[in-house]
C-alpha cells in the first residue's frame, strides 16, 4: 500500500467517525437515520464503519436534510452544523411553540362554551 492508500483510509476512517457523530447528534438509530436519508441501514452502517465511500448523491442528501457542513463531514473543519440550519431549527420550534399555545387557548376556550352548553341543557332539563 503506498502513501495516498494509506491516507485516504485514514481519511475514511475519519469522515466515518464525523458520519457517526452527525447521526449521534440528531439522536438516530441507524434504522432511524437511513429512512431519513432513503437509503438502507447497511448503508448507514458501511458509511459508519469505514467499509464504503460516501457518494456525491449522499453527500447533497445529507446536506439537504442535515444541514450537515460537507466540509466538516470531509476534513474536520468547521462547525457540523450550519449556523444557517441552527437558525432556521430555532425559528421552526418558536413557531411550533406559538401554534401549540393557540392550540391550548382554542381548547380551553371550546371546553368552556361546552361546560356552559352542558349547564344550560342540564337547566332545561331539570325545570321539565
Amino acid at each position: 500500500m503506498n502513501k495516498s492508500q494509506g491516507k485516504d483510509q485514514v481519511d475514511l476512517s475519519q469522515m466515518a467517525l464525523r458520519f457517526s457523530k452527525l447521526r449521534y447528534h440528531f439522536q438516530m438509530s441507524q434504522v432511524q437515520f437511513a429512512k431519513l436519508l432513503g437509503c438502507s441501514q447497511m448503508t448507514i452502517w458501511k458509511y459508519e464503519s469505514g467499509n464504503g465511500s460516501i457518494s456525491q448523491q449522499m453527500m447533497t442528501t445529507l446536506r439537504n436534510r442535515t444541514r450537515v457542513n460537507l466540509n466538516w463531514l470531509v476534513s474536520g473543519e468547521g462547525e457540523m452544523i450550519e449556523d444557517e440550519y441552527k437558525t432556521d431549527c430555532l425559528d421552526m420550534l418558536i413557531k411550533c411553540k406559538d401554534e401549540f399555545q393557540n392550540i391550548i387557548s382554542a381548547a380551553y376556550d371550546r371546553t368552556d362554551t361546552l361546560e356552559s352548553y352542558i349547564e344550560l341543557l342540564q337547566g332545561e332539563n331539570n325545570e321539565q
